[in-house]
């Protein structure tokens, strides 16, 4: 086996586990999901969040990175944008330039997007 096909697999394993974690801590919790329960819904062996991710922290943030990502460098472009105009922005501006990227992540993504948002209110709770 070529390394860039384990490469393939690795990364093919990963996006599973952070699927299926997606689909598990939007469904019952982020506290109430363990590793274990990520591992044997993906259909892997008991180590694999282990081994790709190192720890459930870590899985989260990927979770959270996979689609959130898009959304924080929208915004951040937007406010930078909004920064880097003549005049100060409208109060309607400075909204639109916040949750624009999350509508536009809900279109894209109705599904995957509205168990995203669940995750983040969930884990902004806890803070």
């Amino acid at each position: 086996m070529t390394v860039q096909t384990q490469n393939r697999q690795g990364n093919a394993t990963r996006t599973r586990l952070v699927k299926t974690a997606e689909r598990l801590f939007a469904a019952h919790g982020v506290d109430a999901v363990s590793v274990r329960a990520v591992n044997a819904a993906a259909g892997l062996g008991p180590a694999s969040v282990n081994y790709h991710f190192g720890t459930k922290d870590d899985l989260i943030a990927a979770v959270l990175l996979d689609l959130g990502a898009t959304v924080r460098d929208r915004i951040r472009a937007n406010t930078d944008a909004l920064a880097a105009a003549e005049t100060p922005p409208t109060t309607e501006a400075l909204v639109r330039a916040v949750t624009e990227p999350y509508r536009d992540l809900l279109l894209r993504h109705r599904t995957r997007g509205m168990r995203w948002i669940k995750i983040v209110t969930q884990l902004s709770l806890h803070s």
